[in-house]
């Protein structure tokens, strides 16, 4: 989230052309339908990007930061992948993101 309103880190690449283009016309499901999981970026680390440790009191207010933005603020930053969004698909693009994570987590 932060990402969209902070601009991107230098570590993070804007993926070749042909994905990009790919990923545009995918766009609609993205916004609409769950994200699938076990996808790993190429070439990164870890697979994927905004893993660093935080504290749990420490990350959780930091998410919270950044919903309250996202509450009623579009990016003004655009996706490396999907281009500028308003603020109705930065919301379920992040929904879904959540969504996909959450989705881990199992009851006892």
């Amino acid at each position: 989230i932060e990402w969209g309103f902070d601009g991107y880190p230098p570590s993070v690449k804007t993926p070749p052309w042909i994905l990009r283009f790919i990923l545009k016309l995918m766009k609609h499901s993205m916004l609409n339908k769950p994200m699938r999981r076990g996808v790993w970026l190429p070439g990164v680390q870890g697979g994927t990007y905004g893993t660093e440790p935080c504290e749990t009191q420490a990350g959780g207010a930091r998410l919270l930061k950044a919903l309250d933005l996202l509450a009623s603020t579009p990016p003004t930053f655009p996706s490396l992948a999907l281009g500028l969004l308003s603020l109705e698909e930065a919301t379920k693009l992040h929904l879904r993101h959540c969504e996909l994570h959450l989705g881990f987590l199992s009851a006892p």
